[in-house]
């Protein structure tokens, strides 16, 4: 044919038969056009991905996928336990930690404590709230976090997680103090941090929180104060030894 000449006008004989168009689509003979209109329809309604025509099989395909995606959890499941039952998970403070231990644990400590980072703290910080704040910090506190240019304690060194040193280097002065408030009061679960909310009243909670915020600029007095010796632990000595313990201990 000709280029630019009228296409030629086929005969009903010659499309019930099938021919070659000009623009070289074969079209099918009139017996196989109806199952090639099935599959056409199939594969503009599935996007041609394989999946099921019609509802019965589409019916069977989803029940094998959730049928599948339970098996799947069961599985995951089983795994984790027999991971802790037979002994896998590591417990002990020098070991190493689980997997995704350190991302889940911070992730979800991060997304509790920011909903407390804007609280505003009702105690100055002036002199004499540092200076209570540092008799606190001493008796419960710098056993696990430190004193001004010493190391790590032995209890500091055992733990697991670390505990950071929160009066050498930044510490915590770059966080919120309302964050270092809740942290303090709530205490922090599966680590050695405990809470003080129910041991100490709010405005020494306050305090401690101010004086860890500003670690990095204390008054030298409030230096000296945390430097300073702590008293030994005071000997109790029984002049004479309880009732209960002739019961239990009985003499001759």
């Amino acid at each position: 044919m000709a280029k630019g000449a009228p296409p030629k006008r086929l005969s009903p004989g010659q499309r019930g038969r099938g021919a070659v168009t000009r623009t070289g689509i074969f079209l099918a003979e009139s017996r196989t056009a109806p199952y090639a209109c099935d599959q056409f329809a199939s594969s503009v309604a599935f996007g041609n991905s394989g999946f099921p025509a019609n509802l019965e099989e589409s019916m069977g395909f989803w029940k094998g996928w959730i049928l599948g995606f339970l098996a799947a959890l069961v599985a995951a499941a089983a795994a984790v336990f027999c991971y802790f039952d037979f002994g896998f998970a590591p417990v002990a403070t020098a070991a190493a930690p689980m997997p995704f231990e350190r991302f889940l644990a911070n992730h979800a400590l991060h997304a509790v404590v920011a909903r407390a980072a804007g609280k505003v703290s009702p105690v100055d910080p002036t002199e004499a709230n540092l200076q209570s704040a540092a008799t606190v910090y001493r008796e419960n506190c710098a056993v696990c976090h430190g004193l001004p240019g010493e190391g790590k304690t032995r209890i500091a060194q055992g733990e697991f997680p670390k505990p950071p040193q929160l009066l050498q280097g930044k510490g915590v002065t770059d966080d919120p103090v309302g964050r270092t408030f809740w942290v303090v009061q709530n205490g922090i679960r599966l680590t050695g941090m405990p809470a003080f909310g129910k041991t100490l009243t709010e405005t020494q909670l306050w305090q401690v929180a101010e004086l860890l915020a500003h670690a990095q600029d204390l008054p030298a007095s409030v230096k000296d104060h945390l430097t300073r010796l702590a008293p030994g632990p005071a000997l109790i000595t029984l002049q004479k030894p309880p009732r209960w313990t002739h019961a239990v201990f009985p003499s001759g």
